[in-house]
């Protein structure tokens, strides 16, 4: 039930067969994307304000994460920066941070599930 929830909340990216990022619209959405985050790794702006965003799948590839990063940053206050700092919160506990540009909008439209 909760997958059914979380098909009706943000964009949705597919980033390989087994890897899609659900990134928050809105601050209502950041805060339902929070609370059933799970045992998924979150993703945000390290220190701007922006979405969001919900990892599921395998995260052990550094490139999709480094995807996924890039879609957030997008989606920060940052998006027009050449780099943006990306905040990874793993549900170990452990924390990453990734310097990564904002996705492009030929890239974020490749990703994007409609």
């Amino acid at each position: 039930p909760e997958t059914v929830w979380l098909l009706k909340v943000g964009r949705h990216f597919r980033l390989s067969p087994q890897v899609k990022l659900i990134v928050g619209r809105e601050e209502s959405e950041n805060r339902f994307l929070e609370l059933h985050a799970g045992d998924r790794p979150r993703m945000t702006a390290a220190e701007v304000p922006g979405a969001l965003a919900l990892f599921e799948g395998p995260w052990g590839d550094g490139e999709l994460l480094r995807a996924a990063a890039r879609i957030t940053a997008r989606y920060s206050r940052a998006r027009t920066s050449p780099q943006v700092r990306v905040r990874v919160d793993f549900p170990d506990g452990s924390v990453e941070v990734l310097e990564v540009p904002p996705a492009g909008e030929a890239e974020l439209e490749s990703w994007m599930l409609r």
